[in-house]
């Protein structure tokens, strides 16, 4: 069993957490004042609550990534994965939890087997987009619905950057330990 935690970072979508179908054992994370609200619609789910003083998604990934150590952060609107290799006239559509849930711990033992503190899945939504050489990477970014971090003394957010933490973050571990996953 691994260290990793599966995320759902959420803000009043209690009614529409579409992530916590697609991964066995989410945890979706809210402030303390809307806990009860969470408890209600996702009784299936563990909910883990942090401060009310920690507002917006950037505080919030700080906070998870003290918190939690290792995760995987799903965003709460994610409704769907998809392959990127699949047979012609095949969506590429992963529906099963367990399958979902095992890739996501598969990328997460790869990540420590490399020493890497930031993965995450590709932007690509075409197989001829995907660079089979680019996963080990100085030049890809991860995009935010779907990241992970092994959590150290450089993995933290710019809380002063409002929109594309996750082109910042990409490029802030690609210049302090110079590699993603």
């Amino acid at each position: 069993m691994s260290n990793l935690k599966i995320v759902i970072p959420s803000h009043k979508r209690h009614d529409r957490v579409f992530a916590k179908k697609l991964v066995n054992n989410p945890i979706i994370c809210v402030a303390d004042s809307q806990a009860d609200l969470y408890r209600q619609y996702n009784p299936e789910c563990e909910i883990v609550t942090h401060p009310d003083d920690v507002i917006g998604l950037i505080p919030k990934r700080n906070w998870m990534a003290r918190h939690f150590g290792d995760l995987m952060m799903l965003d709460d609107d994610v409704h769907v994965v998809k392959t990127l290799f699949c047979e012609k006239g095949e969506t590429g559509v992963i529906r099963a939890p367990d399958q979902i849930t095992h890739i996501i711990e598969s990328l997460y033992e790869l990540a420590c087997l490399l020493d890497v503190h930031l993965f995450g899945f590709t932007s690509a939504i075409s197989p001829v987009m995907y660079n089979e050489w680019g996963y080990y990477s100085l030049s890809k970014m991860i995009t935010g619905c779907a990241y992970g971090v092994r959590y150290n003394k450089n993995v933290w957010w710019n809380e002063e950057i409002r929109l594309k933490e996750d082109f910042w973050i990409s490029c802030y571990m690609k210049f302090k330990e110079r590699r993603i996953l």
